[in-house]
């Protein structure tokens, strides 16, 4: 089977950076919500945007 180099590259560097936190999911999704907010990108929320045919109707959420 042929392998992406790419691929291998990034799947490495995923496994090192979760090494890091010895795999430890919580402990990752708070390092990269800190990441977030320190980073000078606009950050862009879509939870309450009007519908198009319904500008002032209330959003349906999906569960």
């Amino acid at each position: 089977m042929w392998q992406d180099p790419i691929v291998e590259e990034l799947h490495k560097i995923r496994a090192d950076h979760a090494a890091q936190f010895n795999y430890d999911l919580q402990a990752l999704v708070q390092h990269y919500q800190q990441e977030q907010r320190c980073s000078l990108r606009k950050m862009v929320s879509f939870t309450n945007r009007p519908t198009e045919d319904k500008p002032n109707a209330p959003q349906e959420r999906i569960r």
